[in-house]
C-alpha cells in the first residue's frame, strides 16, 4: 500500500490527518471510466431541469430554464473525462502536482469555478430555490407540496417562520451529512456562553439550561478556514443557541441567538430574532452546518478514517494471494471495502471539478481542516457522540422514538443492525481456544492502523484481546461503510437538500452585516449561493442520487446470494449477513415512500463507499 507521505502532511499542517492511501494509475483510470459513465447516467435528471425562471438583475430580468442558470448556456466537458485524459497522457505530472499541492500552499489561486454569466447570478425570489428540482422521476411535481414551507423560511419579514424551520430541516434532512452536531448545554459551559452572548443573554436561558432545555451547535472551528477569494466563497463560523419548549400540545426547538464570525474570528456579530438581520444569521448557521456535514460529518467520518483502516487491513491481514482462504476479517470486510481509495484520490486530484462548492478551495485546505478536527476512533461512533453531547431519546420523542430528530432513528437502526451482525461474526470466528489476543495478524493491524506513517488513526487500542473489544472495533468500521450507503437514496437529496437554501455550501461574500441591517429577500440572497454554485451542488447530489451503484447492498439475485463466508447457509455468519441485508432492505423501503419505475431504490444503496 502506498500512502501520501507523512512528511508532506506534516509540512502542510495536516499531520493529524488519517493516512490517505494512493492507488495505481491503472486503478485510477478504471475509476474515472466508471465516473464518466455515471455522468452519462445523470444526464436524464439534468435534462429534466426544464422549468423556466425569471431572475431580476441590475441589467433587467433574465429568463431561462433551470439547466442554463445552473450549468451555463453552453455545456462544458466532463471533469472526469478531462482528468482521465491527463492521466493517460502524463500520469506522473498529475500525481506530482497533487503532492505539490498538498505539500505547499499555492503561489497562484485556483482558477474560478465558472465564468458563464448565467451561472453568476444571485436569485431574486424565494421560489427560485426550487431550481434544483428536476422533473425527472417526478421530483419537481412531488416536491411542490413542500415549496411554501421552504420559502416561508426565506422571508425576512417573517422571522418566526424561519426560526420554526431551522431545527426540523437539520433533524430531518441531515442524514447524508451525519449531522449529530447538537449538544445539550452543560452547567460547565454557561460561563463561556454568557461571555459569547453577553449582549443578548436572557435570564430565563439560565433556567432553560438548568431544566435541560437549552441546546447548542458550536462550529467555531471554521474560524481557521480561509476564504476562497477566487470564487468569493465563505464559511462563517457560528455558534447557535436553541431552546426546547414542550407542552401537551407542542414540541418545539427554536434558535434564540446566533453568533457569527469571519475567518480568524473577525467581526463577531450576535443576532436574535427581533433584529432585522435575523435571517442572515440563520442562513450563516445553516452554511456552517452544511460545510461541517460535507467535510467532517460525511467525508472525515465515512471516507478518510475508513480508508485508513482498510488500507492498513490490506497491508496486514492475509488475503487470497497469501492463503487458501483470506483471513476471516478480510472475508467480512473485503466485499464492502472496494472503490473507496480510488474515489478519495480522484477527489484530491480533480478538486475544482469534483468537490462540492464550499470555501474549502483545494486539497491543502481540506486535509488541514480534517487534521484540525480528527479525534479518537471510537469518539466518532454515533451512540458515543449522542452520549457525549447529552442527546437523549426521551428529549426528542413525542409519539415515536426520535420523531423530533428523525435522522437519529435511522442512524441507530443501522448501528444496531451492524452490531448484531458483527456479534455473530466475532462469536463464531473467535472462541476460548482461539481468542482475538492470539491472532497475530489482528494485533499487527492495530499497530499499523495507529502508526503515524501508515493509518495514523487516533484512539485505537494497543491490542484487541477480547471478543467485546473486537466487536466494538468492527461495528464502528462496518457501520461507517453501510451508513454511507443511505446517501445514495433518491429521497435523501430530493427535495430537502436540492432546495439549496436549506443547506447552503457557502456564502458568496465574507461581509457580515450588523444585527440592525434591514434585509429584503433580494438583499438576503446576495449573500447566498449564486446560480452556478447551486448547479455545482446539483452535480454533486445528482451523482449520488441518479446513478446506479457498482454493487448494491441488497443483491439483485436474492438476499441469500453472494454470501461472504465458506459453508453456505449452514454458516451462522452467512445467516447473520442475510438478516443484516433484510434489515437494510426494510429501512430502504421506509426511507423511500415514493419509489419510481425509473429509480428503483431497493438496489440504490451501495455495498461499498463508492462516491
Amino acid at each position: 500500500m502506498t500512502w501520501i507521505p507523512r512528511f508532506l502532511l506534516n509540512l502542510s499542517g495536516a499531520g493529524n490527518c488519517p493516512g490517505v492511501p494512493l492507488v495505481s494509475v491503472t486503478e485510477l483510470l478504471e475509476t474515472l471510466a466508471r465516473l464518466v459513465d455515471r455522468e452519462f447516467q445523470v444526464e436524464a435528471a439534468k435534462k429534466g431541469l426544464t422549468t423556466k425562471y425569471t431572475i431580476d438583475t441590475a441589467a433587467g430580468p433574465v429568463t431561462a430554464p433551470a439547466l442554463e442558470f445552473l450549468f451555463g448556456k453552453f455545456t462544458s466537458g466532463s471533469d472526469f473525462s478531462y482528468l482521465k485524459l491527463r492521466l493517460e497522457t502524463d500520469a506522473a505530472s498529475v500525481l506530482r502536482l497533487l503532492l505539490e499541492d498538498i505539500g505547499v500552499e499555492r503561489d497562484q489561486p485556483a482558477p474560478p469555478a465558472t465564468t458563464d454569466p448565467f451561472t453568476n447570478l444571485p436569485l431574486s425570489a424565494a421560489d427560485q430555490w426550487q431550481m434544483g428540482w428536476t422533473t425527472y422521476a417526478g421530483i419537481y411535481e412531488r416536491s411542490q407540496a413542500l415549496l411554501s414551507e421552504y420559502t416561508a423560511a426565506l422571508d425576512p419579514a417573517k422571522p418566526a417562520a424561519a426560526s420554526a424551520r431551522f431545527w426540523p430541516t437539520i433533524a430531518t434532512y441531515g442524514l447524508a451529512y451525519n449531522l449529530l452536531v447538537l449538544q445539550k448545554v452543560k452547567a460547565s459551559q454557561l460561563v463561556e456562553l454568557k461571555n459569547l452572548f453577553f449582549s443578548v443573554w436572557q435570564p430565563d436561558w439560565d433556567s432553560a439550561a438548568a431544566a435541560g432545555d437549552l441546546f447548542l451547535i458550536d462550529l467555531r472551528l471554521f474560524e481557521k478556514l480561509p476564504i476562497d477569494t477566487t470564487n468569493s466563497r465563505f464559511t462563517p463560523s457560528s455558534v447557535t443557541l436553541l431552546r426546547r419548549s414542550v407542552s401537551p400540545q407542542t414540541w418545539q426547538m427554536l434558535p434564540v441567538a446566533v453568533r457569527v464570525t469571519g475567518a480568524g474570528g473577525a467581526g463577531p456579530q450576535v443576532f436574535v430574532e427581533s433584529g432585522p438581520a435575523w435571517l442572515y444569521a440563520l442562513q450563516a448557521a445553516r452554511t456552517s452546518v452544511t460545510v461541517y456535514g460535507i467535510w467532517l460529518g460525511h467525508v472525515y467520518h465515512w471516507h478518510l478514517v475508513t480508508a485508513a483502516m482498510f488500507g492498513t487491513m490490506e497491508e496486514t491481514l492475509p488475503g487470497n494471494a497469501e492463503t487458501s482462504l483470506p483471513h476471516p476479517i478480510r472475508q467480512l470486510l473485503d466485499p464492502q471495502s472496494k472503490y473507496l481509495f480510488a474515489f478519495d484520490e480522484v477527489l484530491l486530484l480533480g478538486w475544482s471539478g469534483v468537490a462540492p462548492p464550499s470555501s474549502v478551495a483545494g486539497p491543502f485546505e481540506f486535509l488541514r481542516l480534517i487534521s484540525e478536527f480528527a479525534r479518537g476512533y471510537f469518539l466518532d461512533d454515533p451512540l458515543a457522540t449522542l452520549e457525549r453531547n447529552g442527546i437523549q431519546e426521551s428529549d426528542f420523542t413525542v409519539k415515536t422514538p426520535w420523531d423530533q430528530y428523525p435522522i437519529v432513528q435511522t442512524i441507530t437502526t443501522v448501528w444496531d443492525a451492524t452490531a448484531r451482525y458483527i456479534q455473530v461474526f466475532v462469536n463464531e470466528t473467535y472462541h476460548a481456544g482461539n481468542p482475538p489476543s492470539a491472532d497475530p495478524w489482528l494485533q499487527n493491524w492495530m499497530k499499523q492502523a495507529a502508526a503515524s506513517d501508515a493509518g495514523n488513526v487516533q484512539g485505537l487500542p494497543d491490542a484487541i484481546n477480547t471478543n467485546d473489544e473486537l466487536e466494538a472495533l468492527l461495528t464502528s468500521l462496518l457501520y461507517r461503510v453501510t451508513m454511507h450507503g443511505s446517501s445514495r437514496l433518491l429521497a435523501i437529496a430530493n427535495p430537502g437538500l436540492a432546495f439549496v437554501a436549506n443547506f447552503p455550501p457557502c456564502l458568496q461574500t465574507s461581509q457580515i452585516p450588523t444585527p440592525d441591517t434591514a434585509l429584503t429577500p433580494q438583499s438576503l440572497f446576495q449573500y447566498l449561493p449564486l446560480t452556478g454554485t447551486i448547479g455545482q451542488m446539483m452535480k454533486f447530489y445528482y451523482t449520488f442520487a441518479f446513478s446506479r451503484p457498482y454493487e448494491p447492498f441488497v443483491p439483485a439475485y436474492g438476499l441469500d446470494s453472494n454470501l461472504f463466508f465458506p459453508g453456505g447457509l449452514a454458516d451462522l455468519r452467512n445467516q447473520a449477513l442475510i438478516q443484516y441485508r433484510q434489515q437494510i432492505e426494510t429501512l430502504i423501503e421506509q426511507l423511500s415512500p415514493n419509489p419510481t419505475p425509473t429509480q428503483p431504490q431497493r438496489y440504490q444503496w451501495p455495498l461499498s463507499i463508492e462516491t
